[in-house]
């Protein structure tokens, strides 16, 4: 082959994989908006909460924002597929949930409810029931 061939056929090739990081760089892009609104069970909004969505399962693409003082939040230059919403605040329990986004039509407005973290909820606060605990927990894993 010619001199001439090898340097076409390498700028071709060397455009595809240029392209193609771009469009993988671009995943979960485009031109969806999508709002909402994160409150307690009583329907009172819960400030400062942090939502994250993730595309897909894999999560390969993520945004974040956090509730303003009314609870409302919003994300823009989101793509279509399935995003994973997940919102969570001090002292209450995180909520995860899936939403279709859709660029081409107006996404519904998202309503996020949370509820408050249970008194006594199983978290582990001294050190000696801490150990009492993984002592039953190896006692678990070698089958005694």
């Amino acid at each position: 082959m010619r001199k001439s061939a090898w340097s076409r056929i390498a700028t071709v090739a060397l455009v595809v994989l240029l392209a193609a990081g771009l469009a993988l760089a671009q995943a979960g892009r485009g031109m969806a908006r999508l709002s909402g609104v994160v409150l307690d069970k009583d329907g009172k909004p819960v400030p400062q909460a942090k939502v994250t969505i993730l595309l897909g399962q894999e999560g390969s693409t993520s945004f974040e924002t956090i509730a303003d003082k009314k609870g409302e939040l919003g994300f823009m230059g989101i793509g279509t597929g399935n995003w994973t919403i997940t919102a969570s605040a001090k002292g209450y329990l995180p909520v995860s949930i899936s939403f279709y986004v859709k660029q081409l039509e107006k996404n519904p407005k998202l309503t996020i409810k949370l509820e408050e973290e249970a008194k006594g909820s199983g978290i582990v606060q001294d050190e000696s029931a801490f150990q009492i605990l993984e002592q039953g927990n190896q006692f678990f894993k070698d089958g005694k």
